[in-house]
């Protein structure tokens, strides 16, 4: 599975308003180190503000996925929320990959505002190459702005068969990680396909050995018919 995170490095990042007397940065980032910590995936990382940045492209690496994310700070890029950007960088870390299952969790507080880009177009193309994504939106902030960033976060999850999220505290972004983890699961099909698998080998090496004794008699004594 390839799972490619994209986290929000707007200056908005550094309010302290989910519980924990952190910043939604620093609450954002324990929270994915533990996701992290708990797969086996290849992993990708996102960066964005004004603009979006690869900062890591997929590696089965877990330890290092962790150091960069425990790197990420709040400054790194020019202001701004362009979640288009943020939806196209991560599809395009995981389009060419070989996964049948291509994961893009954003985590963002802001509403988009860089206006020469659609974030749908950017989730119809995700969609496109097989990306669902996962959008979380943290921070206790209400208004025009918390609405407008729903619209974007829900429309993007629904185009790509993924989910949008809430997360006002740290218990509730733990629980959707929780559940995003339970959701991107391998699938019950493909583990009962490996199970039966082994099966199906000996039957055919069984039908094989039968033929070939079948034709051995053939040309025995016994195999020959009065």
């Amino acid at each position: 599975m390839g799972i490619a995170l994209a986290m929000d490095l707007s200056t908005s990042m550094w309010a302290e308003d989910m519980g924990a007397r952190l910043s939604r940065l620093d609450v954002a980032k324990a929270t994915a180190l533990s996701f992290i910590e708990a797969r086996e995936d290849d992993l990708g990382l996102v960066t964005f503000a004004g603009e979006a940045l690869t900062r890591l492209p997929l590696t089965d690496d877990g330890f290092v996925v962790q150091d960069a994310v425990q790197r990420l700070q709040v400054g790194l890029l020019t202001d701004g929320t362009d979640i288009a950007g943020a939806i196209s960088a991560g599809a395009g870390l995981l389009a060419d990959t070989p996964h049948p299952s291509k994961i893009l969790i954003l985590v963002t507080d802001g509403a988009h505002n860089k206006p020469d880009v659609d974030p749908n177009l950017a989730a119809r193309a995700a969609a496109a190459v097989g990306v669902r994504v996962f959008a979380i939106a943290i921070g206790q902030e209400t208004g025009r702005d918390q609405r407008s960033m729903e619209t974007v976060l829900t429309q993007a999850a629904r185009v790509t068969d993924g989910r949008y999220y809430q997360a006002t505290d740290v218990a509730t972004l733990e629980a959707i990680y929780a559940e995003i983890d339970r959701l991107v699961q391998p699938a019950e099909e493909t583990v009962a396909r490996i199970e039966t698998d082994p099966l199906r080998w000996i039957f055919t090496v069984t039908a094989l050995v039968l033929a070939v004794a079948a034709v051995l008699l053939r040309g025995s004594p016994v195999g020959v018919l009065p």
